[in-house]
């Protein structure tokens, strides 16, 4: 997935967005197709897999190993995709604060307003301009 996202970015900078969260979203058969062979033990948190992904979509942004097999989402865009954390909890836009990503709260699925008022400093410039999202769900 990174890699795809990396070539569209490539393709198109800054034209790209990735929204990313937690849900499958869909019918609980086709979740369950999505996560076969999967193994929950190796299968890493959620926080633990946005990191990864992150780590693939900005490579320079964590610090690089030694190690010359290293992992990489090739090609490498001038300009990475702007990435997005769907979300419907304060965990979720502390996760988002700390990598740096744009938060699409999902207010409809909570009832408590608190987390409004968190005092989250982000990592990276956010957008303040009025975005329209469309999500679809099978």
């Amino acid at each position: 997935m990174a890699e795809n996202f990396n070539l569209l970015a490539s393709l198109a900078p800054g034209r790209i967005d990735l929204g990313i969260g937690k849900t499958p979203g869909g019918l609980p058969l086709s979740t369950r197709a999505l996560q076969l062979g999967v193994q929950p033990s190796e299968k890493g948190s959620f926080a633990e897999q946005l990191q990864l992904l992150d780590s693939w979509l900005k490579p320079d942004s964590h610090s690089s190993t030694d190690d010359d097999e290293r992992l990489q989402a090739t090609p490498l865009p001038s300009r990475p995709v702007n990435r997005f954390l769907l979300g419907a909890s304060e965990e979720s836009a502390l996760l988002a604060a700390r990598l740096g990503c744009q938060l699409v709260f999902a207010a409809q699925l909570t009832v408590s307003a608190r987390w409004w008022w968190l005092p989250i400093r982000p990592l990276a410039p956010i957008c303040w301009w009025p975005t329209s999202f469309t999500t679809t769900s099978q």
